[in-house]
């Protein structure tokens, strides 16, 4: 079924001006303080942007004075990366003698080493404590430490071993000399019972009394050419020494220097 409407039912809209919508005087005010807002928003921008400019040249100014005249991982004076600026290479210490075997002696003016203040084991005997060229060592300074006492290096431009230096060094089992020796002091390395060889450097003249008496493991004995003396018993009881080459040159052998060999 159709439904016609005729125009006589038709009714205009009446027109409204927004002055007369309610609440009409509030969106004003409204939008007076929206406006506010955003200009108040607008400052704050300026402002954060003024500061973010500020920090900017802070930052920069502070690379600027990081990087002047340095390298990378450099510390400002002029050296590579790495380096401590006093020409020494690599892991050196710069100073021969300051090291850590250096330390554990206390040496006197006259460079003779006076006191050993280290634990043992594999011993270097230096050259130099500090300024002081080592010239000497004094008889008993190893006399707490024999025991621990595994390998002895002697670095020090020293002429002579002193007697009973080394004597009952019971776990001794190595030793090298400095091609400065000249002679080696009686019962100086006696009743080293694990040292098995020594070879003397050139240059070597005398081997005093009972130097290696009682090492009873030593098997082999090498002497220079330039050794002329050998004290008495040097090397009695050293039971596997079963052979050894003299040199040329030797003047004088005292007696029983090879007893019970």
């Amino acid at each position: 079924m159709a439904v016609f409407l005729s125009a006589a039912l038709l009714v205009p809209a009446s027109t409204v001006s927004a002055a007369e919508l309610p609440g009409a005087g509030q969106l004003e005010e409204l939008s007076g303080e929206n406006q506010a807002a955003n200009e108040r928003l607008k400052d704050i921008s300026q402002e954060e942007s003024a500061a973010g400019n500020q920090e900017g040249i802070k930052e920069g100014v502070l690379r600027n004075a990081n990087s002047d005249g340095t390298e990378e991982g450099g510390n400002g004076d002029g050296t590579e990366e790495g380096g401590n600026g006093d020409d020494t290479e690599e892991g050196g210490s710069g100073n021969e003698g300051t090291g850590t075997e250096a330390q554990d002696f206390v040496v006197d003016e006259n460079g003779v080493l006076t006191e050993y203040k280290g634990a043992g084991g594999e011993l270097t005997i230096p050259a130099k404590v500090g300024e002081i060229d080592v010239t000497g060592i004094a008889e008993k300074i190893f006399d707490e430490k024999k025991q621990e006492l595994t390998k002895v290096i002697i670095s020090a431009g020293i002429t002579e071993i002193p007697r009973e230096l080394f004597k009952g060094c019971a776990n001794l089992e190595e030793v090298v000399f400095p091609e400065t020796l000249t002679g080696i002091g009686l019962y100086s390395f006696a009743e080293c019972g694990k040292l098995t060889g020594v070879e003397f450097p050139e240059g070597l003249k005398t081997i005093g009394t009972h130097a290696f008496v009682d090492c009873g493991n030593l098997e082999e004995a090498v002497f220079p050419e330039t050794l002329t003396e050998i004290g008495s018993y040097a090397f009695a009881r050293c039971k596997k020494l079963l052979a050894v080459e003299l040199p040329g040159k030797l003047e004088k052998i005292d007696m029983g220097v090879f007893s019970e060999c």
